[in-house]
């Protein structure tokens, strides 16, 4: 700010300008994730065939699954919104602040006070948390090891929410999709 300050730049910030976008895309990848997408695509325009067995042995629906998000602010809440047309069996959220019983009510959503217990109950999870110190390397080995295994992991919010060798670890021991 300083050096935009001395060259006379506005440093100007638009909170909320992103939150639709950012919401289709966390239901956009979910989507290409449970449905198996890429391996899919890859498999038609890389290898030029269609086994339709072998894509849909780890394909899924949306419906019947336990969605939930860690966050349920601007962006977090509009996610739950729009999963309510997949059916799921539950949407939950892990917030540190309810939200009003109105908007639980209009999406069906139900708050979960302790995070790990959360985790163990979901097909899928999203995070939509902003970054700072108490999120900072958040899903680490440790807390991922109370994901159900072949759990979806979804994090469209900031990277270093992540450890990322850790989800990776996960990713190839199987404990995460």
């Amino acid at each position: 700010l300083t050096a935009a300050n001395e060259r006379k730049i506005s440093v100007l910030e638009v909170t909320g300008s992103n939150v639709v976008s950012v919401a289709e895309h966390v239901i956009m990848t979910i989507l290409i994730l449970v449905r198996n997408f890429v391996p899919a695509n890859q498999q038609i325009t890389i290898h030029k065939k269609w086994d339709v067995a072998e894509i849909a042995k780890d394909s899924y629906d949306v419906e019947g699954k336990v969605i939930a998000t860690v966050g349920a602010g601007r962006i977090g809440y509009r996610v739950l919104e729009r999963l309510v047309a997949f059916n799921p069996k539950e949407l939950l959220y892990f917030d540190y602040q309810a939200l009003p019983k109105e908007l639980e009510e209009k999406v069906g959503a139900r708050r979960v006070l302790n995070l790990e217990e959360m985790l163990a109950q979901s097909d899928v999870v999203t995070i939509n948390s902003p970054l700072h110190e108490g999120t900072k390397g958040l899903f680490n080995k440790e807390l991922i090891s109370h994901m159900k295994d072949g759990a979806w992991l979804v994090n469209t919010a900031r990277g270093a929410i992540c450890v990322a060798e850790d989800v990776a670890e996960a990713v190839e021991t199987g404990k995460l999709r």
